[in-house]
């Protein structure tokens, strides 16, 4: 929903009634990196898209999916909740 809203806000600079910030070249510039950082990552994470319950964990100094029934229970807690 970010990226399409991101889109939606740059497809308005092609319009003749564009907001302001359509000719702010400084923020112009942000929104764009923006969505095209936001589409590097979707596209750097297609694997998990798919998945449907997933999560991220911190392990060895980087982030990484997991599929959340692997995750371990909270430290002093039974992983069956009992």
């Amino acid at each position: 929903m970010m990226a399409a809203g991101l889109e939606r806000q740059l497809s308005r600079c092609m319009t003749t009634s564009s907001p302001t910030f359509c000719g702010n070249s400084g923020v112009y510039s942000k929104v764009l990196a923006a969505y095209n950082h936001l589409w590097d990552l979707i596209e750097a994470n297609s694997q998990e898209l798919g998945s449907e319950v997933w999560s991220w964990v911190y392990q060895n100094g980087s982030f990484q999916a997991i599929d959340f029934g692997l995750l371990p229970p909270p430290p002093g807690s039974s992983p069956t909740g009992q």
